[in-house]
């Protein structure tokens, strides 16, 4: 019943979870984080996007009229890509900020 009002409110969440990186990367690249403090966040940011995109699968699972093969293919969408894309973000602060 409720079904679309909290696919809209875990979509957002997904795309604030894709964002969180490319913040972390942007403060690395600013200046002001360090490194460890930039690890730290590209963890945090790496399993907020994780749990963000499962939720968004868990709800597009469940909505009427989908199909299991036609599930999107996303970065989040497993632990290893979620790392990989925050160390990505990481790595790219790290070379910007001229570290």
């Amino acid at each position: 019943m409720y079904l679309r009002e909290i696919g809209t409110v875990v979509t957002a969440l997904m795309v604030v979870g894709v964002l969180a990186p490319l913040a972390v990367m942007g403060m690395l690249a600013a200046g002001r984080l360090d490194v460890v403090q930039g690890l730290v966040a590209s963890g945090g940011a790496a399993l907020m996007l994780y749990l963000s995109t499962h939720s968004f699968m868990i709800v597009w699972e469940e909505s009427p009229g989908t199909r299991h093969k036609d599930r999107p293919m996303l970065a989040g969408a497993t632990i290893l890509g979620s790392a990989g894309y925050s160390l990505l973000a990481f790595m790219a602060g790290m070379f910007l900020g001229g570290w």
